[in-house]
Formats: C-alpha cells, structure tokens, sequence
C-alpha cells in the first residue's frame, strides 16, 4: 500500500485540488494521484489547463534494480535512492523538455575546475516556453582529496585505484558537469525529489505535458505535415557517412577529426545532448556488422550483462539504434553518478 504520509506530501507539494478546470485530463491525474502514482506537475500549471495546446499524460516506470541503471544508493543516507542521469532523462524526455543549447555555457574553465548553466524548459498551455537554469560545477582539486581519502578508509582502496578513479573523473570534468547542470533542470521543472524510498519505485511517474496536435482532417495541413515527417525520418535514418570514422568507437568514445583545414568542434565543447545526437549519427553511419561490434563493446563498457531474448544479428535496425541509446544513457548515468 502506498505511503499515506507520502501521499499527502506529494499533493501539498503539487496542488493538484486546486488546478481549475473541467478538462477529462483533470480525472486521469487525480485517479493517477490516488492510485499513489507520482505526479509531476510544473507548478506553472495550477492555473488551470485550458490554452492553446493540447494536455497529454505521459507514464514512466523506472526500475526499482540499481542493475537497470534508473536509480542508485546514497550512501550517506541510509535507506535513500536517488534517481541517475538515466532515469531523469526518461522524465525528461516523456515531459518534452525543450534545451536552449545557445543559453547552455561554460561560464568557467581551467586545469581543474569548471562549471557549466544549462537552460531547459517547458510549454505551457499557452504555449510558452517556461524556462529555468541548473547549474554545476567540478573542483578536481576537491574531488581528489575526497576520491584519496575515501579509498584510504575502504578495505579495498589503495593508491593505484584511486589514481584510476581520479584520472576517470578528470577525462569526464566537463561531460559530468553538464549531465549534473541538465538534471537540475529537469528536477526543478518536474519538481523530481532529491531522495526516495526503494519502494517508491513499484509506482510510476505521471507526467503532465503539452503538445500540439493539429487537425489533420485538413487535407493541406496533413500533407505539409507528411512531408515534415518524411524530412526528419530521413535526416535520422538516412544520415550520409561522416568523412572519417573512428575504428574502434564506442559509447562515449571521442571521434576523430575530419582532415582538411576547418577542424570539427571538440567532444569537450559540445553539450552532453549534442553530443549524443553526434554519436547516434556516427552509428547510423555504419553497416550492421559495425553496429553490432558497436554495441557489443558498449555492453562490456557499460557492464550491461542481461541476457538477450536473440542475438544482435536478429535486431531490426530500430531495435539496434534503440539499444545503443540505452548503452548511450547507462554510461551518461555512471560519469554523472560518481560518488564524490
């Protein structure tokens, strides 16, 4: 049975009774709500849902199995679970939140400290964008005393595997950095808890989003979308070749450089969702012999080791695209998830 306590802390805070209006979508939220799922609402909406765009109800499930890679320990706090990069990216995603990626900056960098705004936001159902700013940042002076003087308590620690883990955290200062800025976003948007019950995981998480949702009974409006659809279809799946490809990539991986005289824009100056979206074309580009070894290595990378109901040859390109993504998250979720 679900939390009475938690429940009610989870209305106080969202104020679900005192959204107004008589939208149908008004009695899914309030049955999702006592059904003990977990609402998350921008407060933006309280005002009530009526506008320009359309409500829609979007459900996620993150799994409650640290295995899966949606929620972690924290350590300090016994009993507690945060929720990884991975799974807030799931909220995210289903919330369709917007990323101003020209807003998004490194306001300081050096040898060993940099910190990063990222700018996300939502639509409202009027259809503005309600933007917030999340901020991180990363003293690698700091984090090596804490890495040297955690593994000097552990049995296990010595020297050389805190040598290792300082020089991972330092290969992913700015990557790790922006993954923590853009999850602060996405907290404050969804007003995402800093902290849960394990238990709190058998329950979904509902979230409230706007969309538009043309009338496609309009034969003119129907065929310009269409023909938008086809567009991005074929700038996702029909992505030409990059000039040079890395021979050995893998999740996370750096590419090479193109030759020629304009160099291509460093790994470390790009957003970790920019990023992504390089790495996905990078693996489109290839054959399927090359995906496949692709995904095996992000598999052995990222420590992936569930048992598969059919090998790699057997997935269909959209399957084989899908679970490089997930790779591609899971290792989005152990950089930002370092115990520092």
């Amino acid at each position: 049975m679900f939390d009475q306590k938690q429940k009610n802390q989870n209305k106080k805070a969202l104020q679900v009774s005192q959204i107004q209006g008589d939208h149908p979508i008004l009695l899914d939220l309030k049955k999702a709500e006592d059904a003990g799922a977990h609402l998350l609402i921008p407060t933006f909406v309280e005002a009530g849902i009526q506008g320009a765009l359309t409500p829609v109800i979007e459900v996620v499930r993150l799994s409650s199995d640290e295995k899966d890679g949606d929620i972690y320990q924290n350590k300090k706090i016994q009993g507690a679970y945060m929720i990884t990069a991975q799974g807030l990216s799931k909220l995210g995603n289903c919330a369709n939140i917007e990323w101003n990626h020209s807003a998004s900056k490194i306001t300081n960098r050096d040898k060993d400290y940099v910190s990063y705004a990222a700018v996300g936001g939502i639509r409202k159902a009027d259809g503005k964008l309600f933007e917030v700013i999340g901020e991180a940042d990363l003293d690698m002076l700091v984090a090596e005393e804490e890495i040297k003087e955690r593994n000097r308590l552990s049995q296990y620690g010595n020297d050389e595997k805190a040598a290792k883990e300082i020089a991972q955290v330092r290969k992913y200062m700015l990557p790790a950095t922006q993954t923590k800025a853009q999850n602060r976003v996405i907290r404050k948007l969804l007003g995402v808890k800093s902290k849960y019950q394990q238990q709190d995981f058998d329950k979904p998480f509902v979230v409230l989003r706007f969309s538009y949702q043309p009338d496609l009974s309009n034969p003119e409006l129907a065929k310009i979308m269409m023909q938008e659809f086809i567009g991005s279809k074929a700038s996702i799946y029909d992505a030409p070749p990059a000039q040079t490809l890395t021979e050995n990539v893998d999740p996370g991986a750096e590419s090479s450089q193109p030759s020629g005289d304009t160099p291509e824009t460093s790994d470390e100056d790009l957003t970790p969702e920019q990023l992504r979206e390089k790495q996905i074309k990078l693996f489109l580009s290839y054959n399927e012999e090359k995906q496949i070894d692709v995904i095996k290595k992000g598999m052995k990378k990222t420590g992936y080791n569930k048992t598969l109901q059919k090998p790699l040859s057997e997935f269909e390109d959209v399957h084989r695209l899908g679970f490089f993504k997930l790779l591609l998250d899971r290792e989005a979720a152990q950089n930002e998830e370092i115990p520092y």
